[in-house]
């Protein structure tokens, strides 16, 4: 069969979602296009992975309201692409990256130019109803009527989690049968735990200090800011720990102003852009990985994908109680979940597992197999392809 994958989120864009969107469709057994936005470069190109071929053009939207003037020239167009780019091949199936933009897209053409049936791809954030009136893409209401017709008329909506998959069974009142959940996966052969490095752990800049990492981009819902009000009462048990923060995002300012308030500067390291290879040298060099996440209006974190990469490099984690990363980990098990909204309890746990180093050893063992037995991408890509029998 033919597919059709519809993203403005893809790599090199940075992203959980669009990676977990690449990861899926480089190993899929069926033959699929993806069209994907280049508004990175604005350059248009076409790539071969396998049996994806990769097609990548400006099409960013700048209004994502469906019924203004703007809004609706904007999805005529990137209609008129869509339509265009499968003109002579056989398409079968259209997935939506996202409900909105991408969902709306797929509805009008399935809707009124005969276009194949669609799956859509919900993560958690950009569907939750709860919270709006603090803000998010839910909190207009001409985008609420947008996503109820583009849900309705999926014939299946891939959640990335069970506590997404609640959503939109609770919230928009999708049927049990029409959803169908796949988590984020990892490659377990490229993120794979290595011996600590003295050679390593020097280039990082860490020497012998315990260093506590998260990895993400930088935003509320991520919890970096409970990390850093909690890291006084942590110094005063590991006066040499270091807290490595790795992304760049909207707080960046608000978090270095926070550091220089606590006067915890010599504690906390931030790193903007980092190659893969050193990123997956942090993962390995590390002694604990947190995302202390809580939920911000409507901002919810999907799942986590960073706590598998973590887990995957045998490191025990740390994560908040909200949303899809209750999932990521086993808690107790493989690391413990925490109150992303409580500096103490955060504080107390991390010095908790940095003073058990047996536990935290145990923890991250546990954590290699249980990705190597569930989460390895070859398995969800598995899952994906078979979310075509019956739907």
């Amino acid at each position: 069969m033919h597919e059709l994958l519809l993203s403005e989120v893809f790599p090199p864009r940075p992203g959980g979602s669009g990676r977990w969107l690449f990861e899926i469709y480089r190993r899929l057994d069926h033959r699929a296009l993806a069209l994907v936005d280049s508004a990175a470069d604005g350059r248009e190109s076409r790539d071969a992975l396998g049996n994806l071929t990769v097609i990548r053009q400006p099409f960013q939207l700048s209004e994502t309201g469906g019924f203004c003037l703007r809004g609706f020239w904007q999805y005529l167009r990137l209609l008129q692409r869509v339509r265009s780019t499968s003109r002579g091949v056989p398409i079968e199936l259209a997935r939506a990256a996202r409900v909105l933009p991408e969902g709306w897209v797929l509805w009008i053409w399935r809707r009124f130019f005969a276009g194949p049936p669609y799956h859509v791809f919900a993560h958690g954030e950009e569907i939750n109803l709860m919270g709006i009136e603090l803000g998010g893409v839910m909190s207009s209401r001409q985008h609420r009527w947008m996503a109820s017709f583009v849900l309705a008329g999926a014939n299946r909506i891939i959640a990335n989690s069970h506590n997404t998959a609640s959503m939109l069974r609770d919230q928009w009142n999708v049927p049990e049968q029409k959803i169908w959940v796949v988590n984020p996966g990892v490659d377990a052969s490229y993120f794979v735990p290595a011996e600590r490095d003295r050679v390593a752990r020097r280039r990082l800049g860490w020497d012998d200090r315990p260093v506590l990492l998260t990895v993400g981009r930088l935003q509320t819902r991520k919890g970096h800011d409970s990390v850093i009000q909690a890291l006084p009462k942590v110094l005063k048990a590991y006066p040499d720990l270091l807290y490595a923060i790795v992304g760049d995002g909207s707080e960046k300012e608000r978090l270095d102003n926070l550091v220089d308030e606590l006067g915890v500067r010599d504690s906390v390291r931030f790193y903007s852009h980092c190659d893969d290879a050193v990123v997956l040298s942090m993962y390995q060099q590390c002694d604990l990985f947190i995302l202390a996440n809580r939920q911000v209006g409507s901002d919810v974190e999907g799942f986590g994908m960073v706590l598998l990469e973590a887990a995957a490099c045998a490191k025990p984690t740390l994560a908040g109680q909200s949303g899809g990363t209750k999932e990521a980990i086993v808690d107790g098990i493989t690391g413990r979940l925490i109150d992303g909204t409580n500096c103490r309890a955060v504080g107390e746990a991390i010095v908790n597992l940095l003073s058990s180093p047996s536990v935290a050893y145990s923890m991250g063992a546990a954590g290699r197999l249980r990705v190597e037995q569930d989460f390895d991408w070859a398995i969800i890509a598995a899952k994906i392809s078979k979310s075509l029998d019956i739907g």
